[in-house]
């Protein structure tokens, strides 16, 4: 039997009895596409995935590790990186609690998949206009750079 059909049915028993959304909907909000079973471990992978850039971004604002982590600490005020550190908490609680479910039965890992349904698109939301905020921060001027050439 193919693998994606086998997906859909264990996913499409799931959803009925967990009143989950459809699969071509949870997908297209993840940008992926389940190709094997289990279907919902690999739906808490992708989740968790996810999350996981979500946190890297604002980990570079929070704790900068380079040259350009700096850069864009410092398009922040200090209340905006508090703020930003409450959505990391936020997430990285979540991200957390997928990755406790992989390691439970199947009923508490459709639970907290289903908890997670409602965060991705809120984070979703979130990364967007963090990403925005740094590409219009970075269209503006910053100081010039006083580099000489050595020859």
């Amino acid at each position: 039997m193919n693998e994606r059909l086998l997906v859909e049915q264990q996913y499409n028993l799931i959803r009925k009895e967990w009143a989950l959304p459809l699969l071509r909907d949870v997908e297209s909000n993840l940008n992926t596409r389940i190709l094997n079973p289990p279907v919902i471990k690999n739906l808490i992978l992708v989740t968790a995935d996810m999350l996981q850039g979500a946190l890297n971004h604002l980990f570079s604002v929070l704790e900068p590790n380079n040259t350009v982590d700096i850069i864009e600490s410092n398009f922040y005020t200090e209340k905006q990186k508090k703020d930003v550190a409450n959505k990391y908490n936020e997430l990285m609680s979540q991200f957390h609690e997928l990755m406790a479910a992989l390691h439970s039965n199947e009923k508490e890992q459709i639970k907290f998949f289903k908890k997670s349904l409602e965060i991705i698109p809120q984070t979703k939301n979130y990364m967007k206009k963090f990403n925005t905020y740094h590409a219009n921060k970075w269209r503006k001027p910053r100081v010039k750079s006083n580099h000489s050439h050595i020859g």
